[in-house]
């Protein structure tokens, strides 16, 4: 068995948060972890974001089959901004549904398709990642959750 790499250490910590108080463990780790600990949620993101879509969707506040280029109902703003920086290919033609299901044939940010070649040499490290807490979430989590409270 490889012996772990001491850059990217392995553990797993929980908090559940409940009506009558809360509770936190940790395992795993070789630095003390607490319940303000940042992490690197990376795509777990997709399954908050779906989740929080879909009871938008179920309380009738925006429609899952509406193209991502569509104005967000009650207001004058598209789903996704007609900006140089959201040049996606066919975004006309895309449903929220079809991003939810990775069925839109969106690459990756840069919406380049997978490179000729890859380097295994070099371990995979990404910079300006999001770190999910109580104090900073991706825009689009954030809205969608305040959207949700109204």
């Amino acid at each position: 068995m490889k012996k772990a790499d001491p850059e990217y250490p392995g553990g797993l910590a929980l908090q559940v948060i409940y009506p009558g108080g809360q509770f936190f463990q940790q395992t795993g780790f070789t630095n003390a972890v607490t319940s303000t600990t940042h992490f690197r949620a990376a795509s777990n993101t997709k399954t908050f974001t779906s989740t929080a879509i879909l009871l938008l969707h179920q309380r009738g506040r925006l429609n899952i089959n509406h193209k991502i280029t569509d104005t967000i109902p009650g207001t004058t703003m598209t789903y996704v901004p007609e900006d140089q920086n959201y040049a996606i290919p066919f975004k006309n033609e895309i449903t929220i549904l079809q991003l939810m299901q990775h069925r839109a044939g969106v690459f990756d940010v840069a919406n380049d398709m997978i490179p000729d070649s890859i380097s295994a040499s070099v371990p995979y490290k990404m910079t300006g990642t999001w770190n999910i807490s109580r104090r900073q979430t991706p825009p689009t989590l954030s809205l969608l959750m305040r959207w949700l409270e109204l």
